[in-house]
């Protein structure tokens, strides 16, 4: 079994979203920006793609729900396409990042994305397009059991310690504990600092979080150790 230290306000976490990453090719006609009726704009058929992946997919992927997590996400963060500004692009090219709830492969997500690019280029008469995946974690979403013995030994020493219900949860970012669970390891996320500060300018950990935090696995560790 695991304990994987994150910002998690002290609150024990027993799951978390895989990772996959998405790469999304259209491949139209250059031509003179003077006449753009004689080329097919790459740019262009790629905001529309990414309004149905806004409008269409993204709610759809919403609905895949987890007691634990937050839903699956899928996000278009970063596009390249053109050369000059007089030119309509012939190629444009967009990275999706897709966050997914345990039960929803990757391979699902491409799926819909070429059935969208498919049906938006009447079958590829329009433009090419291709849908790579570029990072894959499937099967590596962290889903332990909340009655599996790490999870209610931290529960309850939190307990205890806080003096209040422990509330059980799901980390909502990434931790190294989808590794440890694609082997099969019991997994916890667990420590002091707010999580939504995380990577920001006021990213912090209060000294008395810290202190809890400390009491709280020292006690897991020998009460684990008590049971063994």
């Amino acid at each position: 079994m695991v304990i994987v230290g994150e910002q998690t306000a002290n609150q024990v976490c027993c799951a978390e979203r895989a990772i996959a990453n998405f790469r999304v090719t259209i491949h139209g006609r250059a031509c003179h920006g003077a006449m753009p009726w004689q080329g097919s704009n790459a740019t262009v058929h790629m905001a529309r793609f990414i309004g149905l992946v806004n409008d269409l997919l993204a709610p759809e992927l919403a609905k895949t729900a987890h007691p634990y997590l937050p839903p699956t996400t899928l996000c278009a963060t970063r596009i390249r396409g053109g050369h000059k500004v007089n030119i309509i692009p012939e190629l444009c090219e967009l990275e999706l990042d897709c966050r997914m709830v345990p039960g929803i492969a990757e391979e699902f997500v491409k799926q819909r994305m070429e059935e969208l690019l498919g049906a938006l280029s009447l079958g590829g008469s329009l433009f090419g397009w291709e849908v790579a995946v570029t990072y894959s974690e499937e099967g590596l979403a962290t889903n332990t059991s909340p009655d599996a013995p790490l999870i209610r030994s931290l529960l309850a020493e939190a307990g205890q310690v806080q003096r209040s219900a422990p509330v059980l949860s799901g980390y909502k970012q990434a931790s190294d504990g989808r590794v440890f669970a694609g082997l099969g390891v019991p997994i916890a996320i667990f420590g002091p600092g707010d999580p939504v500060l995380g990577h920001s300018p006021e990213e912090r950990v209060p000294v008395r979080e810290l202190v809890e935090a400390a009491q709280i696995l020292a006690r897991t560790a020998i009460g684990l150790l008590v049971q063994e």
